[in-house]
């Protein structure tokens, strides 16, 4: 090492990231001594594994002393959730929504389906009016996947509180990264990777949770992100231990394109100090105390990174989500017998949407009851329930 590159090592750093996360390499934790001096040394991970099941039930129904047929008010939704809820043989989180006159936007709707079990439209007379402007949306229920937001870069400063600069710096490198808001609704994960001074990775990470998430019953994790066409590590660890097995997962990206990335659990490859470890149990989702981004340019077994460029970088996230696959038919059209019902169903079958339709009779879309409606609907949910079992 030259006298140069040692000037170029930056001290500071290196005490400011022993400071956050309350470790020094090879050393051992000294947490306790930061808790005693008040300083918040893990987070609040979350049991997603008890999370009911969520099904959204869209109405497009205008309040109206005149009018007939579905009732949009708040007793009315209560009165068929409860019911439903009694009929099946599971526990389901309902959520109602009114989209007439436009009154949700496209935003908001997506983020429903897109975390809904189901998504079950309660049709009216104004049904083509629904699937003409909120089709686009409605088709992505087709998607295979429920998922639920673990992390949302967009909200606040809140979600970055957790994460904390983890580079080559702890072993005398020069590399130099972080995890800020872009302004734009984002986060940014940029800095500058360098391979001097034996270098050659800048990560992100975040302090431990305690406890530790529960992902049991999920499949994976779902990175929406924008990249420069490198390949970063995505890991996650099973163990509060600083120093601990990691379970790693490369992400491809493209430069300046907006991807959706999944990580499989099954498929994260255990590793300790940039080893693999054949003979290692695979992750277990159901305590994950830590969550890591890093560019390295190293894989693991001194296998070098085949996408790595030196020098600046930029990975944008917007979200990491939890996944699995529906246990439930992803869209059902409750509808009416009448002559409107091929119009929807051409509009449907136009926009690739995977449905199942329920063909309703007139006293079943009556406001003043709602048993008949909740058995027929309750009835479906469990039979496509049990296909998936």
């Amino acid at each position: 090492m030259s006298a140069s590159d040692q000037r170029s090592w930056d001290a500071n750093r290196f005490l400011k990231t022993l400071n956050y996360f309350g470790e020094v390499p090879f050393v051992g934790s000294f947490r306790w001594l930061q808790q005693l001096m008040g300083q918040q040394t893990t987070f609040t991970g979350v049991n997603m594994s008890v999370l009911k099941k969520k099904i959204v039930v869209l109405i497009s129904a205008i309040q109206d002393s005149n009018s007939v047929g579905i009732d949009p008010s708040e007793s009315w939704q209560g009165l068929l959730k409860k019911q439903l809820q009694a009929k099946l043989d599971r526990p389901v989180h309902f959520v109602f929504c009114n989209v007439a006159g436009g009154a949700v936007s496209l935003e908001e709707l997506a983020a429903l389906v897109a975390s809904a079990e189901t998504t079950i439209v309660l049709g009216t007379s104004t049904l083509s009016t629904l699937l003409e402007g909120y089709g686009s949306v409605l088709s992505k229920s087709s998607d295979l996947m429920a998922k639920r937001r673990v992390f949302d870069f967009s909200e606040s400063n809140e979600v970055l509180a957790a994460w904390g600069t983890l580079d080559d710096v702890v072993m005398g490198g020069v590399s130099q990264s972080g995890l800020s808001l872009d302004g734009q609704g984002q986060a940014a994960f940029a800095g500058n990777v360098s391979v001097e001074n034996s270098g050659g990775f800048a990560s992100v990470r975040t302090k431990n949770f305690e406890p530790p998430f529960n992902f049991l019953g999920w499949e994976g994790l779902r990175l929406r992100l924008k990249g420069d066409g490198q390949r970063y590590k995505f890991i996650l660890r099973n163990s509060d231990g600083w120093d601990s097995p990691a379970y790693v997962y490369g992400l491809d990206t493209e430069r300046d394109v907006w991807l959706s990335v999944t990580v499989p659990f099954s498929e994260m490859v255990p590793t300790f100090r940039a080893k693999s470890i054949p003979d290692a149990s695979t992750l277990s989702p159901a305590r994950v105390y830590s969550f890591q981004l890093m560019l390295s340019k190293f894989e693991y077994d001194q296998q070098l990174n085949p996408r790595f460029e030196p020098g600046p970088f930029a990975l944008n996230l917007e979200s990491i989500d939890v996944y699995r696959k529906r246990q439930n038919a992803p869209l059902i059209v409750a509808v009416e017998a009448t002559d409107s019902v091929a119009e929807w169903q051409a509009n449907l079958a136009e926009m690739g949407v995977d449905y199942h339709g329920l063909e309703l009779e007139a006293a079943d879309l009556q406001a003043s009851t709602t048993v008949s409606l909740a058995e027929k609907l309750a009835s479906l949910l469990d039979n496509e329930a049990q296909k998936n079992e």
